[in-house]
């Protein structure tokens, strides 16, 4: 299993007829008044990750960890979800909906995410979301 792509937006929508996913207003930095900092800044983000093997997987139990990190590092959510992978599917997409996110400082926040199988690690990204004060 291999780690493709991973991406933060703002909204996604999956086209039921073909499976497609349109990502609407991608999120890499945020420029946010001060007075925003040491609350819960409520947007929805999307972290949309992307994955493929070449070996057709057999139906399996996959974990998820998703987590954000604000800049000092500290962890201020964390999520963990299933994954069910489909017989003879050699791909597969993750949507991760957060409703906001609490504003600590300015600065790098990561979004992380793990996928495990069993006692295995198989997949980590990281995507940095930079958020400024508005000046």
């Amino acid at each position: 299993m291999k780690h493709i792509w991973s991406i933060l937006c703002q909204k996604s929508i999956i086209d039921q007829d073909t499976n497609q996913i349109s990502l609407i207003n991608s999120l890499e930095q945020l420029n946010l008044p001060k007075n925003f900092f040491g609350k819960t800044f409520l947007m929805e983000i999307h972290l949309i990750s992307y994955f493929f093997t070449d070996k057709v997987a057999q139906e399996d139990e996959l974990e998820q960890t998703v987590a954000i990190l604000d800049p000092q590092g500290n962890k201020l959510k964390e999520l963990n979800s299933p994954i069910k992978m489909n017989k003879n599917s050699n791909k597969f997409r993750l949507r991760t909906i957060f409703d906001g996110i609490n504003l600590t400082i300015p600065g790098v926040y990561k979004f992380t995410m793990s996928v495990k199988q069993g006692n295995s690690r198989i997949a980590d990204s990281e995507v940095p979301l930079e958020i400024k004060i508005q000046e």
